[in-house]
């Protein structure tokens, strides 16, 4: 019997020395000696972690991306109701010394007082979807980090990759 040098990165079936360019399991093309998987499980992980890990990153690419909506909307509120204010407020007229009771105050110009309502209420909409959208986002995204977290076809390491944190394989873990 000849020595198993790695494995099919395909099958997971093992290649010994010697072999040609193809699988004699699937019938695949295989990899430099070098790429080859050092071990069966190192070949099987490798055949579930990229579909994971690109599932995973989808997803969290869609709930950063969900939340940056809710973050444009707050500032989109904040926008238009900023150049409400300012149309309203150049509307503006000075006191009348002639009016029939006298000086009258210019804030109490209906239009412009109705144009701050209307600025105060776009601005109050536009932040409370804002935050909903936001908050969407942000849920898919704790979602996603509790399913890489409990995922069992990711190992340690990878998880931590996936999360964006420190890797702490080889610590032992906190009972």
């Amino acid at each position: 019997m000849a020595e198993v040098i790695g494995y099919c990165p395909l099958c997971t079936a093992p290649v010994e020395a010697g072999h040609g360019a193809v699988c004699i399991s699937c019938y695949e093309k295989l990899p430099p000696d070098a790429e080859l998987a050092q071990s069966a499980d190192q070949a099987r992980s490798a055949i579930t972690q990229a579909p994971l890990k690109n599932r995973y990153a989808d997803a969290y690419r869609v709930g950063r991306t969900i939340d940056s909506f809710g973050t444009a909307i707050k500032f989109a509120g904040f926008t238009i109701a900023g150049l409400i204010l300012v149309v309203s407020l150049s509307n503006m007229r000075p006191a009348s010394p002639l009016g029939p009771f006298g000086p009258q105050p210019a804030l109490l110009n209906a239009a412009v007082l109705g144009g701050v309502i209307v600025a105060v209420l776009v601005a109050a909409v536009g932040f409370v979807l804002g935050v909903l959208v936001s908050a969407q986002g942000q849920i898919l995204l704790a979602t996603l980090d509790s399913a890489v977290n409990n995922s069992h076809f990711l190992t340690l390491s990878e998880k931590a990759a996936i999360l964006g944190v420190p890797s702490t394989a080889g610590v032992p873990a906190a009972t």
